[in-house]
């Protein structure tokens, strides 16, 4: 019983260190009448059951975006408290010199029953047990493991049409610490919407 426990934990915590898998899409959709290219300065809009979360994940698309060659500017930084009403944040768009608006928000939480781990989950644990990481008693999961998610829905704005051009929905593996999470899901984020020639 002590090993199965001791295996589960080490799974739990290679899963959050690499990154892997962490997050997936539930739906994706792409406005394919549109022929906008890589976007270059961005209002960024997170909106969590708190404040301090709202800001972790508006920080971390931040440094991602930076790092991608956009600009960001942040919501909680022009809105000092509560965010506005929709028409106060659309008319000051200009202002900023946005040339989009990335809206992401928290949907709920999701439990999932599992008679094994998912077969994304699964294929990354055969990787490390071939590599002799020492995972091999955690491949199998005890039938009706749970597993807890965080939804979230994401839209980018056109700043000029104010229309959704992109949206999708994620799903979150709840395990560890919040900033492993918050660094997933944007990682997960950006990483389609460079797929769809949104950002570099």
């Amino acid at each position: 019983m002590m090993n199965n426990k001791v295996d589960k934990i080490l799974v739990l915590a290679l899963l959050v260190v690499s990154g892997c898998m962490a997050t997936r899409f539930s739906n994706v959709w792409k406005d394919e009448s549109v022929r906008k290219g890589p976007i270059k300065n961005v209002l960024v809009i997170a909106l969590l059951p708190s404040p301090e979360r709202s800001r972790m994940v508006e920080d971390e698309m931040a440094k991602q975006l930076k790092s991608r060659g956009v600009t960001s500017v942040l919501s909680y930084v022009e809105f000092a408290g509560k965010l506005p009403a929709r028409e106060e944040v659309l008319s000051r768009l200009g202002k900023f010199g946005v040339d989009s608006v990335l809206v992401s928000k928290f949907a709920g939480k999701e439990t999932k029953s599992y008679q094994d781990y998912p077969d994304d989950y699964k294929a990354v644990l055969k990787q490390w047990d071939e590599s002799g990481m020492g995972v091999s008693h955690a491949l199998a999961v005890p039938a009706g493991e749970r597993q807890t998610y965080a939804l979230m829905s994401t839209s980018l704005y056109d700043a000029e049409t104010q229309k959704i051009i992109w949206s999708a929905l994620t799903e979150t593996w709840v395990v560890g610490m919040d900033s492993r999470l918050t660094s997933s899901f944007v990682s997960t984020v950006l990483d389609r919407l460079a797929e769809d020639k949104f950002i570099r």
